[in-house]
């Protein structure tokens, strides 16, 4: 045998060594040795999203996937969109995440929930779990690497380019992240995830342990400075809007159980990041004003003072469908049938959902929340079969 033919062969076998390693670690990284939780499956859900098929896509933190339901607004109110959201997500996420969002999808209509501009204190804006939460969870592309490059410390970043790095003794938790390793590989072998990014709870906020300011919130201007880095990261958002001419978005405050001994700070700063979007001139609506119209019952509405149940979130949804389709005309996208075949069931699936919830919340008073991983799915299927 020549050299040549030897060196040929021998290069053959060592990409296919390299190759057979790449593809394997990149199986390790996504389904087993990874960070699993309920972002995860969101984000993962976002990205199984028939290219520009999303008439409305909504950026923030977790008030974004329990308030809203995709599945219900396109029930009735017929447009398809999706949460693009991770717990705690700081306001530095938001453009990197408003990228992601473009470079996938076309949305008439974007709208960013703000909560992630009010926080305070260095570990809210740089907690590597609330960066890891979203950024974990996007494939490498220049998006990913522009946000590493300017928010992460170069000592850190090889860990996020190949999260596998950080967690390779990931072994050690099992058996309890095969819930999410089955509801993983069930959404990404059925195409799509059934809520949407949907998650929350049917229990109920007991409001007697706080002084709640809520009644007063619609009068009420007092104003306190953001974090300085908040502001920074903030305007750099606002003003990448304004250069790339993105007419189509809008920004809100979700509403909340706003008592001095939880979150009013946050209610203060947010009147001061409404006079900030409207230096932009960009629309702003903060929902904590808007109790009444919405028809919020804080005695029945909230699991926590952050986050609204299965109830309040079916009102919320209904507000802000109202809001998208009326005041900013959003009609929604031509879907082909089987694109409308998959909603319906998703549709439907909500519903089932929707039941599970309550059920178990009158089950145990403490249940935490319900999101698509693989135990609720068994769990919804088995309730609606012995109906």
């Amino acid at each position: 045998m020549s050299k040549r033919k030897l060196y040929f062969k021998r290069t053959i076998k060592i990409a296919s060594l390299i190759l057979a390693i790449a593809l394997v670690t990149a199986f390790c990284q996504q389904y087993l040795l990874c960070h699993f939780d309920y972002n995860k499956l969101l984000m993962n859900g976002f990205y199984l999203e028939d290219k520009n098929s999303l008439d409305v896509v909504l950026i923030g933190a977790s008030e974004t996937y329990t308030d809203f339901s995709p599945d219900l607004a396109y029930e009735e109110y017929g447009f398809t969109s999706y949460p693009v959201a991770t717990g705690a997500a700081p306001v530095s996420l938001i453009k990197t995440q408003l990228k992601e969002v473009l470079r996938t999808q076309s949305p008439k209509l974007i709208v960013i929930e703000i909560n992630g501009v009010l926080y305070r204190g260095k570990d809210s804006l740089t907690k590597e779990s609330n960066l890891r939460k979203s950024l974990d969870n996007m494939p490498l592309n220049a998006n990913k690497i522009e946000y590493i490059k300017n928010h992460v410390a170069i000592s850190d970043q090889f860990e996020y380019y190949l999260p596998i790095t950080k967690y390779h003794s990931v072994w050690n938790d099992y058996p309890e992240p095969l819930k999410y390793v089955k509801g993983l590989f069930a959404q990404n072998f059925r195409g799509y995830t059934y809520l949407k990014g949907v998650r929350t709870q049917g229990n109920v906020y007991d409001t007697k342990q706080v002084k709640m300011l809520n009644a007063t919130l619609p009068k009420d201007e007092n104003r306190e400075n953001l974090e300085e880095t908040s502001e920074a990261d903030f305007r750099d958002l606002l003003q990448y809007i304004k250069d790339e001419k993105l007419d189509n978005i809008i920004f809100m405050r979700l509403p909340h159980i706003v008592a001095k001994s939880e979150n009013y700070g946050r209610y203060k700063r947010c009147n001061t990041a409404g006079d900030i979007i409207s230096e932009y001139g960009f629309d702003f609506y903060n929902f904590e004003r808007y109790n009444d119209d919405i028809g919020i019952d804080f005695t029945k509405d909230y699991y926590n003072v952050d986050h609204m149940n299965v109830e309040g979130q079916q009102k919320m949804t209904r507000y802000l469908s109202e809001l998208f389709v009326n005041k900013y005309g959003i009609t929604p996208t031509e879907l082909t049938e089987k694109q409308k075949e998959k909603w319906d069931t998703c549709a439907d699936y909500y519903h089932k959902y929707v039941e599970y919830v309550k059920y178990v919340a009158k089950k145990d008073p403490k249940a935490k929340e319900v999101g698509e991983d693989g135990n609720t799915l068994v769990k919804i299927a088995k309730l609606s079969k012995s109906k």
